[in-house]
């Protein structure tokens, strides 16, 4: 965990070498023709002085607002060269918030394009309280939220607890105060923590496709890493399948994590790779698609799609449901212990805060002996649906003390003498994941991740298959 500041014009003057921080995040740009004059004297002395930085671009500054692709590209073309591996770049949206996640995401996807680099989302919570941000989340974006509650000045004080992420997976840098005092400067700072160490930073700055290697000194000799980490999802799913090329194909949505879900069972039943939805050709191959937005062009090509996630997620299991013996029941509302069953050989039923008519139709034509495992806690999969199963069969429910000890948990209940892991830190990720094989898929944190050290020492496993960007310390961290 690391504290910082984050500046801007405003503290004009600051000596950096006399303020205690971690880290600095530096106000680069807004709107279409504003550039920051403190911007590149701020980062040349962060730089000297060792300091962790970011370059922010504040949206829709008063007077030059822009389209989102539009700011983007005066960001990239002030700041661009500030982003060489070592600085995280950053979108400031704060003001005309009723543009939305579009705009957001807008900005976002042409920065990563001509940068190369996944900038972090800003934002308050109120904001994020009020909109629908998943698509910036499931474009893999990071979340520095803000939230002040009684902003009385003080020093680094990081309130507790982390607030709501919401459709993000996590918090990563959390601004907590805007009236600090911290020595070396007479006035008012923005307070912030940053949920990592510097490698974790650098992991966020690292530009697409860049790889680092993993020091024998903090990993054992005796341990096999094969890492999938493309340019974007589309592109790691690539790397999986070309390792692992299958008979067929199954296309899913590669901003839908229910669809993905979903679609596992069908694809190991179809002998097939599941693939995102960029693939745009059968190639002769026995094709699914899920959900009624994937277009496919070719022959054979057999469509399965519902009115909502739950219908598509019904009409998938009416698929393949000639001898169903065990169902895993997990939430439709969110992805994180989901994920956890994407390998696990068995079909999946999402649903919402009750089993509606159609599915308990569905569940009333199986056999008496089917077993059911709910996974998650009631938060997740409600008491009300749990006795709806139980008038029906038997029940089990996994559910640990968060999303990532109720992976391990699942990989224990579905993989008790594993010899290898997946580990992924995304949904996308563990979806594509599928393809790789029998293992069970491990959700990691970027803070603690005592659950899987304790699952990976106690099965001896000696085999990793490490999807997405996940840092070499923590890789070190849970094989230790």
């Amino acid at each position: 965990m690391l504290n910082g500041i984050d500046i801007s014009g405003w503290q004009e003057g600051l000596d950096l070498s006399k303020v205690p921080c971690d880290f600095v995040i530096i106000k680069g740009t807004g709107g279409t023709s504003y550039v920051s004059s403190a911007c590149d004297g701020f980062m040349q002395q962060a730089k000297a002085l060792g300091k962790l930085t970011g370059v922010y671009h504040f949206a829709r500054e008063e007077g030059c607002g822009g389209t989102g692709t539009e700011e983007a590209r005066w960001f990239v073309a002030n700041c661009g060269a500030y982003f060489d591996g070592t600085t995280i770049p950053v979108l400031d949206f704060e003001t005309d918030t009723w543009l939305g996640q579009e705009w957001a995401r807008e900005w976002l996807d042409e920065v990563y394009r001509l940068t190369g680099v996944r900038p972090l989302f800003y934002t308050y919570l109120g904001v994020l309280e009020s909109q629908d941000f998943s698509l910036v989340a499931n474009g893999n974006y990071g979340l520095w939220l803000a939230r002040y509650g009684s902003n009385t000045p003080k020093g680094y004080e990081p309130n507790t607890p982390v607030p709501n992420s919401h459709s993000f997976p996590f918090v990563a840098m959390y601004q907590y105060c805007s009236q600090g005092r911290l020595a070396g400067w007479n006035g008012n700072l923005d307070l912030n923590v940053f949920y990592g160490d510097a490698a974790t930073w650098y992991a966020y700055a690292q530009k697409a496709g860049a790889t680092t290697n993993i020091s024998k000194k903090n990993i054992p000799d005796d341990m096999t890493i094969k890492r999938y980490n493309g340019e974007d999802r589309y592109k790691t799913a690539d790397l999986i399948i070309n390792d692992h090329i299958k008979a067929n194909k199954v296309v899913v949505h590669g901003e839908s994590y229910a669809d993905g879900i979903t679609a596992c069972y069908l694809a190991r039943s179809a002998k097939a790779n599941i693939v995102f939805d960029k693939c745009k050709e059968t190639n002769g191959l026995e094709t699914y698609t899920i959900g009624s937005e994937i277009k496919v062009n070719g022959t054979g090509v057999k469509s399965i799609s519902g009115a909502n996630r739950y219908d598509t997620n019904l009409a998938v299991l009416k698929e393949c449901s000639n001898d169903i013996k065990k169902l895993i029941i997990t939430s439709g509302k969110d992805w994180a212990d989901g994920i956890s069953t994407t390998t696990a050989g068995l079909p999946v039923m999402l649903v919402s805060d009750y089993i509606s008519v159609k599915q308990a139709a569905f569940l009333e034509k199986l056999s008496d002996d089917t077993e059911y495992i709910i996974i998650g806690g009631t938060s997740a999969v409600s008491q009300i649906v749990s006795k709806q199963i139980a008038d029906i069969s038997q029940v089990t429910r996994i559910d640990g003390a968060d999303r990532y000890e109720t992976s391990t948990m699942i990989a224990e209940y579905f993989y008790p003498s594993a010899e290898a892991v997946i580990l992924v830190n995304a949904w996308a990720d563990a979806i594509a994941a599928c393809n790789i094989g029998e293992y069970p898929v491990i959700l990691l944190s970027n803070h603690t991740n005592e659950s899987a050290r304790e699952y990976i020492k106690k099965h001896g496993i000696k085999t990793a298959y490490v999807v997405g960007n996940i840092t070499d310390d923590t890789l070190a961290d849970i094989f230790n």
